[in-house]
């Protein structure tokens, strides 16, 4: 494989900060195939093209192990500057609080939940489902609704799940 960067200007420091989602070492990276390739345009410090669709993602947590704050519960990440007090979600029955947000297609985007508006609310979120200690997605095409999980936790609120043997 080899990689590359983007560069605005002809120094180091006039290049492109590439995203987690389309990055190795912090670099584009291709594995040359054997047949000629042409490569799809991409945003400077993007992986997708600019101006990309918007797509709406509903983002659902479910706070029924959790003593809900008085200031509400709420979504933070990368699709909106990582502010825990500007993203509400609203109870949508059965403890669950859903927000559905038009964000860009193709894009690559952490998050996470949080109890109340402030950081010390946020959750914490298991190695299993994380990175970086965060929640991810990389936004589809199509209108999507993510499977509500418990706060704090990979899976629904309940017993933990078992694998049977067949």
């Amino acid at each position: 494989a080899i990689e590359y960067k983007f560069m605005n200007g002809n120094a180091w420091g006039m290049d492109e900060q590439v995203p987690a989602g389309c990055a190795q070492n912090n670099n584009r990276f291709l594995t040359v195939p054997s047949t000629s390739t042409v490569l799809p345009a991409v945003c400077f410090g993007s992986c997708i093209i600019c101006n990309p669709a918007l797509v709406n993602i509903t983002f659902q947590v479910d706070m029924s192990n959790e003593t809900v704050s008085v200031n509400g519960v709420h979504v933070a990440g990368s699709f909106q500057g990582w502010n825990p007090a500007t993203t509400e979600m609203l109870p949508v029955g059965n403890n669950v609080y859903a927000v559905t947000l038009a964000i860009e297609a193709g894009n690559y985007y952490e998050y996470k939940f949080v109890n109340g508006n402030a950081w010390a609310g946020g959750e914490t979120v298991p190695a299993a489902c994380a990175v970086g200690w965060n929640r991810f997605i990389t936004v589809p095409s199509v209108p999507t609704t993510l499977d509500a999980v418990c706060f704090g936790s990979c899976y629904p609120c309940g017993p933990p799940p078992v694998d049977i043997e067949i």
